[in-house]
């Protein structure tokens, strides 16, 4: 016998007749045969739909399903929702239609379904994870990456925020819990990161020897979308030469011999920026400060700052205690600005021929009177 096997191709309801033919290879001596049988029913097949398996994109703004597929090839639906048990369906503002693929960062699930025909039972698919958007995370690119400022000097690095798609939010930057830096500029700016980067200028500022380090924080506006970004960079506060300091003191005006060592009070040192030194910044030494004659000092910088102050245009290393000697002109750091003079009532002179008193600075023109000649000059405005 041979065995013949058939199958239920529809849901037909009603009777189905198989017919079956022999049909002899030798007609001349045997006749065909035919014979059949009948099927009441087929019922219709169950579908089988396999869904991709859930995956894990970066947000783009384009929108962000899985697929399906029957075994009939029939088209499946899927239905999109924000919530793992599927009840919130997603929104036109996040997809293109209710229910649609998502775009926006997020997790998302999915159920779906085939229509049933007479061949085939529909399907539904059970609500399972379909796809999770993650948020932009943009770049902070700090240049340079560190450095040394001098104490009450600025310096500037540059901050590039870059995202893949544009990303509107605020760029900020905050110096450590040390008090090394203060930021002076760039501070909180609003920048819209590109996926060709933006780029911001920082000022900081030196505020005493040491180092600190500055957060850079990129904030979005839309948090949903992005994420917060930072980045950190440390810089260095070097002691800050004083060597081009301006000097100012009342006292140069005051200095006259009694014997006793003179050192400077009301004591201004200007940096070029304007900044003045307090007393905590310096040290002052002092040498021939005793005599008549030239007094020298020296100052040094310590704590934020460092070198010495060496001569400069407007002010002098050297204090003149210089008084006016009856026999000689009086002489300023090597110039005269005194000429020799007589005048009768000047005779306030020591054993050594030294004034002791004190007078108006320059010269007073006066009346020769022989041999009484006495030089007029205030010691104290020789400087």
């Amino acid at each position: 016998g041979t065995t013949i096997t058939y199958k239920g191709v529809g849901g037909t309801t009603s009777a189905t007749t198989i017919t079956l033919t022999f049909t002899p290879t030798d007609t001349t001596n045997y006749n065909s045969a035919t014979a059949s049988f009948s099927v009441t029913k087929v019922n219709a097949i169950t579908d089988v739909v396999t869904v991709s398996t859930a995956s894990t994109v970066t947000y783009d703004g384009s929108t962000h399903g899985t697929t399906a597929s029957a075994t009939s090839g029939k088209t499946v639906s899927l239905t999109y929702y924000s919530d793992s048990s599927c009840s919130t369906k997603t929104t036109t503002t996040n997809a293109a239609s209710a229910g649609g693929a998502p775009k926006n960062a997020g997790t998302y699930y999915v159920t779906g379904s085939t229509a049933g025909n007479t061949n085939w039972n529909s399907v539904s698919l059970a609500c399972s994870e379909a796809v999770t958007i993650s948020k932009v995370t943009p770049e902070i690119t700090l240049s340079p990456t560190s450095g040394t400022v001098e104490t009450g000097e600025t310096a500037t690095f540059t901050a590039t925020t870059k995202a893949s798609t544009n990303a509107a939010g605020t760029l900020k930057a905050v110096s450590g819990t040390t008090s090394a830096i203060t930021i002076t500029g760039g501070a909180s700016t609003s920048v819209t990161a590109t996926a060709s980067g933006v780029a911001t200028t920082i000022t900081y500022k030196g505020i005493a020897e040491g180092s600190s380090t500055i957060t850079v924080t990129f904030t979005p506006t839309d948090t949903e979308k992005y994420n917060t970004t930072t980045d950190t960079v440390e810089y260095k506060v070097a002691a800050r030469n004083i060597s081009d300091a301006l000097i100012k003191c009342d006292d140069l005006d005051n200095f006259v011999y009694d014997g006793q060592a003179k050192t400077l009070s009301n004591l201004l040192i200007l940096l070029p920026d304007g900044a003045v030194l307090g007393k905590e910044d310096y040290t002052v030494t002092y040498a021939k400060n005793v005599d008549a004659g030239t007094a020298e000092f020296t100052i040094t910088g310590k704590g934020n700052y460092t070198g010495t102050i060496t001569e400069k245009e407007d002010a002098t290393q050297e204090i003149e205690i210089r008084f006016v000697d009856k026999d000689k002109d009086a002489v300023q750091n090597g110039s005269t600005i005194g000429t020799y003079l007589t005048h009768p009532a000047f005779t306030s002179f020591d054993s050594n021929g030294m004034w002791v008193g004190k007078f108006e600075s320059g010269y007073r023109g006066a009346t020769t009177t022989g041999d009484a000649q006495r030089n007029e000059f205030d010691a104290s405005k020789l400087i």
